[in-house]
This record gives C-alpha cells, structure tokens and sequence, in this order.
C-alpha cells in the first residue's frame, strides 16, 4: 500500500542517526523514493529514544555468559540433538573459507528449490555467485562447517558487530536433518561466542512455526525493539493514520495466517513431488 523505505546501511549492523532526518536535502530525496521512511534502535538499545510513530520490532536473541551455562539452560531433548550429532559421524568446526568450502555452500544452496514451505531465494546460485557474496564479509565474520566424512552438510555465517553478533545464515542439507547438524553447529556457535567473550548472539527476528520452536528450544528468546515510522508524503500519512503500513499482511488475524502459511507450505511441496516425479 506504501513504499517503504529503510537506512541504506544494513540495519542488523549499524545505528541509524535520526539527525539525518532533520536535512531537507536528505529528506527531499527520500521522498522521491518512499511514501514512509523506517529504522529501528538496534538491540540491546531497547527504550524508545525518539519522538516518531512507533511500535515494537522483535529480535531472537540468545545471551551469553558461558558455554556451560547455556547448555544447562536448554532442555534435555536439544542436548541429546547434540549428542546425536557426534554420534551420528557428523563433525563441527569453525572454517577457514575456501574454493572448497564455497563449492560446498552451493550444493546445500542447490539441493531443493523449497525450504520452509516457500520458494528458497538462494537456489540457482552458483559458485561465482556465492563467492561474491560472501568474500566481502569474511573479515567480520566467523564461518562454521558441519562435516559428514568428506561433504559439507550444513553451514553457519556468524557475523561480529558492535554490539552483539549475528548468525546471518545457518543451513544445512535437508538429507542429513535427521544428524541435527543445525543443532550441532549452535552449540558451536555458542562456544565460540563464550570464547570470544559475545554477550548476545542474534538469530534473526523470533519466528512461528518449526523455525520459531527451534530457536526457543536452542535458548533464543524473543526481545522487543522500537522501530519508528516517519510519513514522508501525504500518501504516507493517511496510510500511518489509518495503520495499514504492514499491508493485506498486516491486517490478516494471526490464526489465519498460520493456516495460509499451511496451505502454501502444502502447494509448494506438491509442486515440489510433481516437478520431482515428471523427471524421474
């Protein structure tokens, strides 16, 4: 319904300086561009600080005093996942990235076109493409490998910022799922943070689903953040006023919505099985 538009900076990483807002030049072209500018107070920075129409952004976020401490915290059901990692064959450590470690991110990006029920962004990359977009970040980052014999099977970006680091990216082969590489490779995510002396570990925003319960049961917990909306045109007032800034999306009741991501979960994989089916 609106155009909206965000710092140009990656938000996960960097503050927004609001006084930018106060430069006409500044504003006269984000009006060119968007109805409604958005930024939001990166955690832990959690008490509103600005005057603007807010409402409550949320992060996933694990705090860090010791590795022993986390696996105290979760449940017994997630530290036998760990368990069944190793048991299983399934070796995790921290990479050096590499031409091989690359070759390796594309297979997991091109082993199925659906993930999570939809369309998967990342599939149809290829090794020019991944190397591109992760070469300019390894200096902030940590990568970890999860093994299986020889092959890559799953994979996590963790990248280290000011105020906490975030896991940009934790995947793994859907055939080895069953070897909890995912669960294998936080624990290792958690003891290099607690080496590194992280407070917080950022896994995205907290989420419903498989995903959600995952990172709930890993020790995430979801934290509220403001996150600020300024109107920029007559149109983005009116869309503000009558809050119908999220959208068709934001107006759907939250059961509803859990029924929709159902039904196209559902479609997906039914396309998914025929597309497999007509080139066996």
């Amino acid at each position: 319904m609106a155009r909206i538009g965000y710092p140009e900076r990656d938000e996960w990483l960097h503050d927004f300086d609001p006084a930018r807002l106060e430069s006409q030049s500044y504003k006269r072209i984000l009006k060119q561009r968007y109805d409604i500018f958005s930024f939001w107070q990166r955690f832990p920075d959690t008490v509103p600080r600005y005057g603007y129409f807010m409402e409550w952004d949320n992060v996933a976020v694990l705090e860090i005093r010791t590795f022993q401490d986390w696996w105290q915290s979760i449940d017994r059901k997630t530290r036998n996942m760990v368990r069944k990692a190793e048991k299983s064959g399934v070796v995790v450590r921290e990479v050096v990235p590499d031409d091989k470690f690359w070759s390796g991110i594309v297979e997991i990006y091109n082993e199925t076109p659906i993930r999570q029920g939809k369309p998967f962004r990342h599939f149809g990359k290829n090794f020019a493409d991944v190397k591109a977009k992760f070469e300019p970040w390894i200096p902030q980052s940590t990568f970890i490998g999860a093994y299986y014999g020889h092959e890559l099977i799953g994979f996590i970006q963790m990248l280290h910022c000011d105020k906490y680091t975030l896991m940009s990216q934790i995947l793994s082969k859907i055939k080895y799922l069953s070897k909890a590489p995912n669960n294998a490779m936080i624990a290792k995510a958690v003891e290099i943070c607690s080496n590194r002396g992280v407070k917080y570990l950022i896994y995205a925003k907290m989420s419903g689903g498989s995903l959600g319960q995952f990172k709930r049961n890993n020790g995430f917990i979801e934290r509220h953040v403001p996150r600020y909306y300024i109107p920029l045109t007559l149109k983005g007032k009116i869309i503000l006023f009558l809050h119908l800034h999220h959208g068709i999306r934001g107006i759907i009741p939250k059961q509803i919505k859990d029924k929709l991501r159902l039904i196209r979960k559902r479609y997906f994989e039914t396309v998914l099985k025929s597309s497999k089916q007509s080139h066996s």
